[in-house]
């Protein structure tokens, strides 16, 4: 599902009753075995998963 939510928690929000428990199970076991220092966010308009530019700052080359 595609969203305008700034934030996965928004997005998590805004999701229809049904699969609001399935999403946050999924993205609560992704959060808790991701690498430290990756992140969640949001990407595209749907939930994201990430490198910072913090750790890699010139990110892929084209």
């Amino acid at each position: 599902m595609t969203s305008n939510a700034k934030t996965p928690e928004d997005y998590i929000e805004q999701l229809p009753e049904e699969r609001k428990v399935a999403v946050t199970k999924l993205h609560d076991l992704i959060i808790n075995h991701m690498p430290r220092g990756l992140e969640a966010g949001m990407g595209y308009g749907m939930l994201a998963y990430y490198v910072p530019k913090s750790i890699y700052p010139r990110g892929i080359p084209l």
